[in-house]
């Protein structure tokens, strides 16, 4: 029998330090929210539902999907279904994500972190973060916030994280905001948008609501949040 293990398999008596090229630990990433549903219409004739993602025509009755009025079934068209308020809260957490991941880009050691250079400050990375990605003022268009709740169960407190939408009067502010980002042209869909086409349509509702100038500028009370 074996009374000590062989030099290789021994246990280490120390443990290994870290190099000075080695990042710091970065922050963990944020829990994610319920996942949204997914985006789906029902045909008006038969009443069939499917998501729009499968298909536009219906495989019962064989009704191409319409959005305006037509004359029969009393002038109702089919009836699409969106998680406007499953994705706000998908939009927020990718872009904290985003952000997490950014900030860890940039406590990376120079030159191993894409577009870091020697000589950058804090203040310049995070002006080079916004610039590429958006993500630094990420809760600034978020509707929905990751927070922490305590229970008290068999006489323990425990705590849970959940994500919980801001409150109304916020959330006019954050949209207030959103659209005159996106009137002014300063977005990134794909970092920005919760949903298809949403500075699309926020643009058009601020020119028919009269928020916006000729030549797309924002009025004096977009531009101050008023």
């Amino acid at each position: 029998m074996l009374t000590a293990l062989p030099p290789m398999l021994s246990k280490p008596t120390s443990r290994p330090r870290r190099g000075p090229d080695t990042p710091p630990k970065a922050s963990p990433l944020p829990l994610p929210p319920r996942a949204p549903y997914v985006w789906t219409w029902t045909c008006h004739q038969c009443r069939s539902e499917f998501p729009l993602s499968c298909t536009q025509r219906c495989l019962y009755c064989s009704h191409q999907l319409c959005t305006t009025k037509t004359r029969d079934h009393h002038g109702k068209p089919c009836t699409p279904e969106f998680d406007y308020t499953g994705w706000a809260a998908w939009g927020a957490y990718r872009r904290s994500v985003t952000a997490v991941r950014a900030d860890a880009t940039a406590l990376m050691p120079p030159n191993t972190a894409a577009g870091v250079r020697l000589g950058d400050t804090k203040d310049s990375l995070k002006r080079k973060r916004t610039k590429t990605l958006g993500v630094a003022d990420h809760d600034t268009f978020a509707t929905w916030e990751l927070t922490t709740e305590s229970h008290i169960r068999d006489g323990r407190v425990t705590q849970s994280r959940a994500w919980q939408p801001l409150p109304a009067a916020k959330c006019k502010e954050v949209s207030r905001r959103k659209e005159r980002m996106y009137v002014q042209g300063r977005h990134r869909c794909q970092f920005h948008c919760d949903f298809p086409s949403e500075c699309l349509h926020t643009v058009h509702t601020a020119r028919v609501e009269g928020r916006t100038l000729p030549g797309g500028r924002a009025r004096a009370s977009l531009t101050t949040g008023g």
